[in-house]
């Protein structure tokens, strides 16, 4: 069957419905095999990695489509993974696509089923003057499931060179961006003993750089809570992704938490992060039993980490320039500043934005005259803004043009002294 977005031409495949029994069983597996990796620790989620050292971090992507398996579908994947792999495999295609696009199976090969849902009731009626099936889709008000059955490339009969997906995200400028269409407030406390985010106050609680091993470290650590601040009520939707539940001991806590990990662990791979998991020994062995016995409820949580994740790239890679910049905020002077209304325009003092034509050099020397940052939080400042002069520059390059400026910067403004 051709791809549901593409116009419909003769050469098309059956497409199976999945029954509510058959439905339940592949979910009762999965969740069984995702538990059992959690009793053994062998859960990606689990485990700390770097996906810059450690290659096998990577996320599984359809080759031909060219889109990442997210989700719950990405669950279906990694219940499948050996002990001895840390993660799924890469490659994947689609039956389909393998029957249009003449590639054959190697003998033995056995498919990956998935879940697929769709708002379209398809059938394959028989033609009473061709005596051939026929191929029928009707929109439905509801989802209706169907199975997808992908394979890994290595069950092709020969070798393809297919696109790679493997694209990273600047973190700095994307978890910039989120920061700054969220409006949430970041507070930066320099002995700060664990960061946090406080969602009644919307607030994310941070030490300071230098609190942390290296940046990369401490920018996992803010993306970690940001994620968490978009399950805040009316950010997603209006009952938001998250129920906020007080007790730490309630099952939903966890499976709140829960979420969000599994959404932090995508986003640090995407971003080439570090990732380093927060979920306890017991809180894993409460949450695979949980699966285990309900395992509906592991579909409900990875596709709301989809959802997480959908959301963190859609505001992250395409913010515009009017956005409000993120509010830093020492916490000596927070009281002060907390009555006033940080996310009014009217709040000139507090806003970083740049206007269209500022070079770099003028918006330093505009922050360096106010004496507020150092030129550690200069440079975050500078990187998170879209000027033209760091336009297809790596990160280290950007930082060291940054730095030479603020140099050049600081000796302008003494001389005139």
């Amino acid at each position: 069957m051709n791809d549901l977005k593409t116009p419909f031409t003769k050469q098309y495949f059956k497409i199976r419905k999945l029954s509510d029994t058959e439905l339940n069983e592949r979910r009762s597996l999965t969740a069984m095999a995702i538990a059992l990796q959690m009793e053994k620790n062998l859960a990606p989620w689990q485990q700390s990695f770097d996906p810059k050292k450690d290659i096998e971090y990577k996320l599984p992507y359809d080759v031909i489509q060219q889109r990442f398996i997210l989700g719950y579908n990405l669950i279906e994947l990694i219940a499948r993974k050996s002990d001895n792999d840390k993660f799924c495999k890469k490659q994947y295609i689609n039956l389909n696509d393998i029957k249009k696009n003449n590639y054959h199976l190697k003998k033995g090969s056995k498919s990956i089923p998935m879940e697929l849902f769709l708002k379209y009731d398809i059938s394959y009626p028989i033609d009473p003057k061709t005596k051939r099936w026929t191929f029928k889709m009707t929109k439905t008000k509801e989802f209706i499931a169907y199975n997808k059955a992908m394979f890994h490339i290595e069950d092709l009969v020969g070798k393809y060179n297919f696109i790679n997906l493997d694209k990273e995200i600047e973190p700095t400028k994307f978890i910039g961006n989120l920061i700054r269409n969220t409006k949430v407030t970041l507070i930066e406390e320099k002995h700060l003993i664990e960061s946090y985010y406080a969602p009644r106050r919307d607030q994310i609680h941070i030490g300071d750089k230098t609190s942390y091993s290296n940046d990369r470290v401490y920018y996992s650590e803010l993306l970690r809570h940001t994620i968490r601040s978009l399950t805040k009520p009316g950010r997603i939707s209006e009952k938001g992704t998250e129920g906020f539940c007080k007790d730490k001991n309630d099952i939903k806590f966890l499976r709140d938490k829960f979420r969000v990990e599994l959404a932090t662990m995508q986003l640090c791979i995407m971003t080439k992060l570090p990732y380093k998991p927060t979920l306890t020994k017991l809180d894993n062995k409460k949450i695979s039993y949980n699966f285990g016995y309900i395992p509906n409820y592991l579909v409900i949580v990875a596709n709301d980490s989809y959802r997480l994740v959908n959301k963190a790239l859609e505001i992250g890679l395409n913010l515009t320039k009017e956005q409000a910049q993120t509010q830093i905020i020492d916490k000596n002077s927070f009281k002060e500043k907390i009555k006033k209304d940080l996310s009014s325009p009217s709040a000139k003092q507090e806003d970083n934005s740049i206007k269209k034509d500022t070079s770099i050099a003028d918006f330093i020397k505009n922050t360096l005259s106010e004496g507020k940052y150092s030129n550690r939080k200069i440079i975050d400042l500078v990187l998170s803004q879209d000027f033209k002069e760091l336009t297809d520059k790596d990160l280290k390059e950007k930082k060291d043009i940054v730095k030479n400026l603020i140099k050049d910067v600081s000796k302008q403004i003494n001389r005139k002294r």
